[in-house]
């Protein structure tokens, strides 16, 4: 019986799957940036209310701002404000795709809002 050669087959089915890995791999990779700059936001966001938490007398809506965009100057910031003993702050930050772009979507939008309550002096995350 003669033997077949696989070359050619194991060739097409290697460039069939180039692609997919291509693609899988970019969505990885889109996936962790969105994880690390959810999490720094979330850093941020809670930085500024420890601030706030420990300042308690000493502190500002404008100073509060400002510490938000000292450690991230591409934030944007939604909500800044205290009610009722409710220190609220919610930040949003817009992020290019990679994998995004295959499909049509070029940025994705991240929002982080966190509560302080000043009687307590607990940070809840909405």
């Amino acid at each position: 019986m003669k033997r077949l050669n696989n070359r050619g087959q194991v060739l097409i089915i290697f460039v069939a799957l180039i692609p997919v890995i291509i693609l899988f791999f970019t969505f990885i990779v889109d996936y962790s940036l969105i994880l690390y700059n959810q999490n720094k936001l979330n850093s941020v966001n809670k930085t500024a209310l420890y601030y706030v938490r420990d300042k308690k007398d000493d502190y500002s809506v404008d100073k509060v701002r400002n510490l938000v965009i000292r450690n991230d100057n591409t934030v944007n910031i939604l909500v800044c404000e205290e009610k009722n003993n409710t220190f609220t702050l919610k930040l949003e930050k817009t992020i290019d795709s990679i994998f995004g772009r295959i499909i049509g979507r070029n940025t994705y939008t991240i929002t982080s809002t966190y509560k302080l309550d000043m009687n307590n002096k607990t940070i809840i995350k909405e």
